[in-house]
């Protein structure tokens, strides 16, 4: 069956359009949509902290023992260091900073590059054990719902996170999530800047400035502990995130630590008191830079996938025409002619 020439070009022409855009979709959208090499985000927050007094406590002195309402600053920087086909090794590190005084602490994570859950770290690589729940943001177009566990670092494990509803944030479209995490202090940077003991004759000093029912079961069980006391620590954090719609990025974070001492009385753990209460939140420049980093995000995301649409729909559509306009031309067929009458010639009368 004749086939028209350029139906032939159409139908070459519009294939390739198609496997084109199934190339961008199978191998330059995994590339661009999975977590980048060059990721390097720096977050400041401001605040304000309540601490225990270390002087105050070494000397005695219950009239002083806390500072309140000290201006806090917490620097936080999360950077890729290396990446595979598959996993991302970033760095996070934090410097938080109370009445001149500074403290840090710095993990590095195994991510996936698609789900940013912690992953086992690739051969030769150091770093935390994996526990599979988010690290450092959420990943892309994350999910409005309850479906995300996060780590916490202070005590090393997986909350659930809950969905609280969409919002806005520095002119990006987010959705807002909570997470509260409770535990004991394994995070060992911040213990070493927590006292292991303290002397018996410091928590009686203390005692008037506990509770009631505390400082009566502490006072109590003073002569069965060993001296100096031992001491223990627990974290109750409470995290709000909101993450751009599209990329995921943590546009605004709020977040609230208390860190609080304790002994054992009787084998059981006795909270005796606060010991760092943290509240702090994104800066406003902090919100502007992440916001204008998901915009260019955004925009490239917005850019492949317009290429891939125009791409299948010119392909689809030269394919139709192709296929339509298959056939040649039917050439007509010439009809009988009929020859014109001869007229009979006469004679002349």
């Amino acid at each position: 069956m004749p086939v028209r020439r350029s139906s032939i070009v159409l139908g070459v022409i519009g294939a390739a359009l198609i496997i084109s855009a199934l190339l961008v979709e199978l191998v330059a959208v995994p590339i661009l949509t999975r977590l980048p090499g060059s990721l390097n985000v720096t977050l400041h927050y401001t605040g304000t902290s309540s601490r225990l007094n270390a002087q105050a406590v070494q000397s005695g002195d219950s009239a002083h023992l806390f500072l309140t309402d000290v201006p806090t600053t917490i620097d936080r920087h999360i950077k890729a260091v290396s990446t595979t086909a598959h996993t991302a090794v970033v760095t996070d590190d934090t410097n938080l900073s109370v009445a001149g005084n500074t403290s840090s602490e710095s993990h590095t994570y195994a991510l996936d590059r698609k789900t940013l859950r912690t992953v086992p770290a690739p051969s030769g690589t150091a770093a935390e054990s994996s526990t599979g729940c988010l690290a450092v943001a959420f990943p892309l177009k994350p999910k409005p719902n309850n479906s995300y566990t996060v780590h916490d670092a202070s005590t090393q494990q997986c909350f659930p996170v809950t969905y609280v509803g969409k919002d806005s944030r520095g002119g990006r479209s987010v959705y807002a999530y909570t997470a509260t995490m409770t535990g004991a202090i394994k995070e060992q940077s911040l213990l070493r800047t927590l006292p292991p003991a303290l002397p018996k004759q410091t928590l009686t000093a203390l005692a008037p400035q506990l509770p009631e029912p505390v400082r009566a079961k502490m006072v109590a069980s003073l002569a069965q502990l060993p001296d100096p006391v031992p001491l223990t620590y627990a974290a109750q954090t409470t995290l709000n995130v909101w993450a751009d719609r599209k990329t995921g990025l943590p546009i605004d974070e709020t977040l609230h630590q208390q860190v609080t001492v304790g002994v054992a009385v009787a084998g059981q753990r006795v909270d005796v008191m606060p010991v760092l209460d943290v509240s702090a939140a994104v800066t406003p420049d902090s919100i502007n830079s992440t916001a204008k980093l998901a915009d260019t995000a955004s925009s490239k995301l917005l850019l492949l996938e317009i290429v891939t649409a125009v791409l299948a729909a010119l392909g689809i559509l030269l394919l139709v025409i192709a296929v339509v306009r298959r056939r040649p031309a039917t050439a007509s067929q010439p009809q009988d002619i009929q020859p014109p009458a001869r007229v009979p010639t006469g004679t002349a009368s």
